[in-house]
């Protein structure tokens, strides 16, 4: 089983990708970029689209991230550099 921290770095790579690709994204692409299974992405979608953090276009399988979520990520990672 994953570690919370394993799991929380997923869901920062998942936001991330979206964030910086600044409009939509594939499932396939977001599963290779995050090395996540697409059933996995499609599950972190669903929270995020649930939550109105993102939109996904079922009929294509694409996803992007809304403008709130990608301006603050955008935003923090261009102010805070954590490493």
């Amino acid at each position: 089983m994953a570690s919370r921290s394993s799991k929380l770095d997923k869901i920062s790579e998942f936001i991330g990708f979206l964030a910086r690709a600044g409009g939509w994204c594939s499932v396939p692409e977001v599963a290779e970029a995050t090395k996540l299974s697409e059933d996995k992405v499609e599950g972190l979608i669903r929270v995020f689209v649930e939550a109105k953090f993102a939109e996904f276009d079922g009929q294509l399988r694409r996803v992007k991230l809304g403008p709130l979520l990608r301006d603050l990520y955008i935003s923090f990672e261009s102010d805070v550099n954590l490493e």
